[in-house]
């Protein structure tokens, strides 16, 4: 969001802070419609727990009409999106039934499918199997098996799905929605990156020794490759 700030903030003052070449400005002005247009509106609903799935989805959707206009900017929004799509897995999929801007007869497709696999005995733990999304991609097509995860963590009963289906069980419905609704996005490891850097600013009292430990920082990062051992770690 710092990015984008800076970005419009450039074309904002572009006639008053003649900073810009031509060819700078021209990628200036590209980046400020996406914000404007497109990252601004799935910004301000990012943390809407209910809103997430479809918000992603929609998202997709509009960087291949971007990509349609604009190939390298569209390419690239999109090869990024896909390495973040953790909203649209199986494991997620069913916040879709909290939203309101959800269609009811996609949601009851969705839930249509989820009946047609049985409740797994375990579930897989670990990182999820980013789905890849096409420009055609519903989010029905994303349910999976793994889709009853969030249904037993919200203590969902064992036949109310098949209920939902039939308009029954209004009850157990709201419940799960109130329970979707009550929980926030959070980008777990963006997190404890920011909690790391603030606890390093906050433990040194002199600029002096601040930017000392950053140069080091700096430097031993350097001297960082993929494909190093733990002893060679250990020596850096």
């Amino acid at each position: 969001m710092a990015d984008s700030l800076y970005l419009l903030t450039l074309k904002m003052t572009e006639k008053v802070v003649k900073v810009m070449n031509e060819e700078e400005k021209k990628m200036v002005d590209t980046a400020s419609f996406f914000v404007s247009i497109c990252y601004g509106p799935w910004f301000l609903k990012s943390y809407l727990v209910q809103k997430s799935t479809n918000n992603d989805l929609a998202a997709f959707k509009s960087a291949f009409h971007i990509r349609d206009q604009y190939p390298n900017l569209g390419q690239a929004l999109l090869s990024s999106m896909q390495r973040h799509s953790w909203y649209l897995t199986g494991q997620l999929v069913m916040l879709a039934l909290a939203d309101d801007d959800v269609e009811e007869a996609e949601k009851l497709k969705m839930m249509e499918k989820l009946l047609q696999y049985d409740v797994p005995d375990q579930f897989r733990l670990g990182k999820p199997e980013l789905p890849v999304i096409s420009r055609s991609t519903e989010l029905t097509e994303l349910v999976t098996p793994e889709s009853w995860i969030l249904l037993k963590v919200a203590e969902v009963a064992d036949g109310d799905v098949e209920k939902w289906v039939k308009g029954e069980a209004s009850d157990s419905y709201e419940k799960f929605k109130y329970f979707i609704k009550n929980n926030i996005c959070v980008n777990d490891c963006a997190e404890r990156n920011i909690r790391l850097i603030q606890d390093f600013v906050d433990s040194y009292k002199s600029e002096d020794m601040k930017q000392n430990v950053m140069l080091v920082a700096r430097d031993n990062r350097k001297k960082l490759k993929k494909d190093m051992n733990k002893s060679q770690l250990s020596i850096i």
